[in-house]
């Protein structure tokens, strides 16, 4: 644990705006308090000068075991709040409810579970935050600094439906979460829904407690699955571990390069154009060549296969899991007529491509993958019809993708059925890292951590109905995700059953999806609803 900072007698801080540069105005003596509330800044740590994070560092070196250089500015208040808190006192915070889940903050998650009873954590579906303008959901975190009886002790995840109008419903609502964790009952009504959860449990789960305050239905079929799938399931680092695969981020843009993403990709259909630099589109395959047409201006060009790359753009608006037949292209290669693929002043100057499109060449194919997760992506979108594709021909994907490689083909079509399967979205939900409403993102420290099938532990029988599934219904056109959860899509629940089945999960799968279905479908609308009131907000 660190050290507890020492105040003299004489210890004060001046008022006035504090800096790095210093502070001005009168002296406040400083001295511990029983309560501390607070509303600290949300500033990232990318956007603190150097010389201003160094200052930090100093000033908080008794906790240094418990920082990294990752650290948004609410972590250091929430160790300055502890600097000031007597022993039994408390702190009120509201914060980002990303301090649940970021990797950046696990040791404070830890400091707080190993020197605090956590009492509450409350946030709200109404709206994405309690602060006005504020496009993130946010939490109240209410905690006791002390360590007697943290073993035993529970904390109340409190989800409020409806923000208080006034004083008197504020009251109200206090006293109906009291009274939820006074008597440990769980409540779940119009108002408000609750949620007991022992300290004991936070502390061996430091990694995530952002699970806690998602839909439970969801939490509670992810549950029900890694119980009792024993090691058919395995986290996605240790599958690729055993297979010598990894986990490569997609194409970046190489914004202002003579060969990029804008110049060379060819997108298989005018639809998947989604912005100005959208230029290249197929209008006709040979055998030998395509012909491709500029949307923006009035010019086709004839381009060699040789000189090709099968590629993928972005996830919106792929509506099957296989897309083998809806691929994009890359130009990898130097061909006869190919100055309109190429920064055209670079070209008219003689500017040697060659390394450039040797390097970008290299860079596409180390790329390549049969499997595909997104990596950012809206849950509620309309265009968002599925998490993870398949490919029978090795695709370079762009940044908006993981791509998953050193797979088998068979591996990659049984995991593209897994991560497009209900129970992963359980799991997002459960571990992502939701950046506006629904539009959330996979980094890849938590893609790394998920849950995923090992075929390898499966039986023969089981692993050959799941690809039959595969060749039944990857390639049939969805919906939206939120459309498929809603009607109960006979796509998706083949899928399901077809998973469930594998895990040899007990009880009635029906019952179980048709629950989670409706669930999980609520929680993406209300998502969606934050969404809109932060745009709404701002």
């Amino acid at each position: 644990m660190p050290a507890r900072a020492q105040f003299s007698d004489e210890a004060y801080v001046k008022k006035g705006s504090v800096t790095s540069e210093g502070v001005g105005g009168d002296s406040i003596p400083l001295e511990r308090v029983d309560v501390v509330i607070m509303n600290p800044p949300f500033t990232r740590q990318e956007r603190l000068p150097d010389e201003y994070k160094s200052k930090l560092a100093d000033r908080f070196k008794q906790y240094s075991d418990v920082l990294t250089g990752q650290v948004g500015l609410h972590g250091y208040f929430i160790l300055l709040a502890d600097t000031f808190l007597k022993d039994d006192g408390r702190m009120a915070f509201v914060l980002p409810a990303t301090v649940l889940r970021l990797q950046s903050l696990e040791g404070i998650r830890k400091f707080l579970v190993e020197n605090y009873r956590l009492d509450y954590i409350i946030t709200t579906e109404q709206r994405s935050a309690f602060s006005e303008a504020a496009r993130f959901r946010e939490m109240l975190l209410i905690a006791t600094k002390t360590k007697k009886g943290l073993n035993v002790s529970k904390c109340l995840f409190v989800n409020l439906k409806r923000i208080p109008v006034d004083a008197a419903d504020s009251d109200f609502l206090a006293d109906e979460i009291i009274s939820s964790k006074s008597t440990s009952q769980e409540l779940d009504d119009a108002d408000l829904s609750t949620r007991l959860v022992e300290q004991s449990q936070l502390k061996i789960s430091t990694e995530n407690w952002f699970g806690k305050i998602s839909t439970q239905a969801a939490e509670s079929l992810l549950d029900v699955c890694s119980q009792q799938a024993g090691d058919k399931l395995q986290t996605l680092q240790t599958l690729l571990d055993s297979r010598k695969g990894k986990i490569v981020r997609g194409i970046e843009h190489w914004t202002g390069k003579p060969v990029s993403v804008s110049s060379a990709f060819i997108l298989s259909s005018e639809r998947h154009a989604m912005k100005k630099d959208d230029r290249w589109i197929l209008k006709e395959a040979g055998t030998d060549s395509i012909l491709v047409k500029d949307r923006l201006v009035d010019v086709e060009a004839s381009v060699p296969k040789k000189a090709l790359i099968p590629a993928l753009r972005r996830p919106a608006g792929l509506q099957s899991i296989d897309v083998s037949d809806d691929l994009d292209y890359a130009i990898v290669s130097r061909f006869t007529g190919d100055q309109y693929f190429f920064i055209k002043e670079l070209v008219e100057k003689g500017k040697n491509l060659s390394n450039y499109v040797k390097k970008w060449r290299e860079y596409l194919e180390n790329r390549r993958t049969k499997l595909t997760v997104s990596r950012r992506f809206n849950l509620s979108a309309q265009n968002t019809s599925a998490m993870a594709f398949y490919s029978k021909s090795a695709i370079a994907p762009c940044k908006m993708f993981w791509a998953i490689r050193g797979l088998s083909d068979e591996d990659a079509k049984i995991l593209a059925l897994w991560f497009n399967s209900t129970v992963n979205i359980a799991q997002i939900l459960s571990r992502r890292a939701e950046t506006e409403g629904a539009f959330m993102g996979l980094d890849q420290y938590i893609l790394q951590r998920f849950l995923v099938l090992d075929s390898t532990k499966l039986k023969p029988e089981q692993r050959e109905q799941l690809i039959k599934v595969f060749q039944r219904h990857a390639k049939v056109k969805l919906p939206s995700i939120l459309e498929q959860l809603r009607t109960k899509n006979q796509v998706r629940r083949a899928i399901d059953l077809a998973v469930l089945q594998a895990l040899e999960i007990k009880g009635n799968h029906e019952e179980l999806l048709d629950s989670a279905y409706s669930s999980i479908s609520n929680t993406i609308e209300i998502l969606a609803t934050l969404m809109k009131e932060g745009h709404m907000d701002e």
